[in-house]
C-alpha cells in the first residue's frame, strides 16, 4: 500500500515505498501547544516506526499577524510553519530511558530497542527530540501505537540446523 498524505495513524500497515521498498510500519501523531524557542506555538510530531528505524517530523507552527491602528484582525494573520531538525531522541519506557543519536530525522532501531519498544506496557510512551539548535520537545507516543509496536518489533528467532 502506497500511503498519501493522510496515513492510517497507529495501526500497523504495509508500505510499499519506490525508494524503500516494502517494509511494515506504524504512523503516530501527536499534536499540543508548548512555548519552542520563546515563543508559543502549535507543535506536531509525527513518526514512522519501522522495523531498523524511526523517521520523526517536528513542525511548529506559529501565526504571523499585522494590523492597522493596532487592531488585529485574522485577515491580516499569516501561519508559518517551521520544521526543525532533530539530532537526538530519548524514549521513556517505565522507568528506562534510551538515547537514540541519529540524523537527518532518522534514528536507527538496534535489538535492545526493539524489545523495548515490543514489550512497552500499553500506555502512552514519553520521548523527547532534541533539535541542531540544542531546544528539546518532550512528546508522547500514543497507546494505539505502543500496542501496534507488537507487531512491528516482533521477535527474531534464530534458526538452528533443519
Amino acid at each position: 500500500m502506497g500511503v498519501g498524505k493522510n496515513p492510517p495513524w497507529s495501526k500497523p500497515v504495509n508500505v510499499e515505498d519506490p525508494f524503500e521498498g516494502k517494509f511494515i510500519a506504524v504512523f503516530d501523531r501527536h499534536r499540543f501547544s508548548d512555548r519552542f524557542l520563546n515563543a508559543y506555538v502549535r507543535i506536531e510530531v509525527q513518526s514512522l516506526w519501522t522495523q531498523d528505524y524511526v523517521r520523526l517530523l517536528l513542525t511548529a507552527k506559529d501565526r504571523d499577524c499585522y494590523g492597522y491602528h493596532g487592531f488585529l484582525s485574522s485577515s491580516y494573520c499569516s501561519e508559518v510553519i517551521n520544521t526543525k531538525s532533530i539530532i537526538k531522541l530519548f524514549v521513556k519506557i517505565d522507568e528506562e530511558i534510551y538515547l537514540i543519536p541519529g540524523q537527518h530525522n532518522t534514528f536507527p532501531i538496534n535489538a535492545e530497542l526493539a524489545d523495548a519498544l515490543r514489550g512497552a506496557p500499553e500506555q502512552d510512551v514519553q520521548i523527547r527530540l532534541v533539535t541542531e539548535s540544542g531546544a528539546s520537545v518532550d512528546s508522547k507516543i500514543g497507546q494505539k501505537t505502543v500496542k501496534a509496536w507488537q507487531s512491528i518489533y516482533k521477535p527474531i528467532l534464530s534458526r538452528g540446523p533443519d
